[in-house]
C-alpha cells in the first residue's frame, strides 16, 4: 500500500499571528529575592550603628525609636520586592477585564505609589485598558 501522504498544518493568519501574549518576564527565585533583602538589610543596620548613640549616653527611647525605623526600613524593602516581583508575574498572564471579562489590551507602563500597610512603595507595571467597557486595571490589586 502507498503512504498517506502527511497533513500540511493550516497557517496561522497574520491576525492570530498578531494576537500572541508577549513573552512573559521571568520573576525572581527566592534566593535572588533573598539576596537583594539581605543586601539592603545590611546598609540599613550599618547606617543604624554609625548613627546611634554611645551605649552610655543613649536612653531606651532612643533604642526603641532606632529599633523601630530598623524595622519600617525592613518592612518596606520586603514589600517593595515582593510587589514587584509580583506585578513581574502578573505580565505572564494577560488579564481578563474584572467587569465584563473581555480581553483588556496593554496601554505601557505606568508609574504608582502605592500605599500599604508598611508604607508606600513605587511600583512600576503594565497598566491595562478594556476596550469593550472603558475599565482599567494596574494589576495586582
Amino acid at each position: 500500500m502507498p503512504a498517506k501522504p502527511a497533513k500540511a498544518k493550516p497557517k496561522k493568519s497574520v491576525q492570530e499571528t498578531a494576537k500572541k501574549k508577549p513573552a512573559p518576564k521571568r520573576t525572581s527565585t527566592n534566593a535572588e529575592i533573598k539576596a537583594r533583602l539581605m543586601t539592603k538589610a545590611e546598609a540599613v543596620i550599618d547606617e543604624l550603628l554609625a548613627k546611634r548613640k554611645a551605649p552610655e549616653d543613649a536612653s531606651l527611647e532612643d533604642i526603641e525609636q532606632a529599633a523601630l525605623q530598623l524595622g519600617e526600613q525592613l518592612e518596606q524593602a520586603v514589600t517593595l520586592e515582593l510587589v514587584q516581583d509580583s506585578a513581574a508575574a502578573v505580565e505572564r498572564e494577560w488579564p481578563t477585564c474584572p467587569q465584563c471579562g473581555a480581553r483588556m489590551k496593554a496601554k505601557g507602563k505606568r508609574r504608582q505609589r502605592i500605599v500599604t500597610e508598611t508604607g508606600e512603595v513605587p511600583v512600576e507595571r503594565e497598566y491595562y485598558h478594556c476596550a469593550a467597557c472603558g475599565q482599567g486595571i494596574f494589576p495586582p490589586r
